[in-house]
């Protein structure tokens, strides 16, 4: 891993722990001298009205194009 961080650094971007939730993987990344960072994931619901609306939205745009060409 050490040799992944050394050619990320030499072509100046940042290198990625991912980090990790497993109690035996989390010292080692934690010994690079990182600092762990809270993130969320966010998750889209379907939702039928949106579905619906959306739909709706593309069919009109599809109609206002056809009747646009000439």
């Amino acid at each position: 891993m050490w040799e992944a961080i050394k050619r990320t650094a030499e072509r100046g971007a940042a290198f990625d722990f991912e980090g990790s939730m497993l109690p035996h993987v989390e010292p080692f990344v934690r010994s690079f001298g990182g600092v762990p960072t809270p993130y969320s994931i966010v998750w889209r619901t379907p939702s039928r009205a949106v579905a619906a609306a959306r739909t709706l939205k593309r069919a009109a745009l599809a109609l206002r194009r056809a009747h646009a060409r000439p």
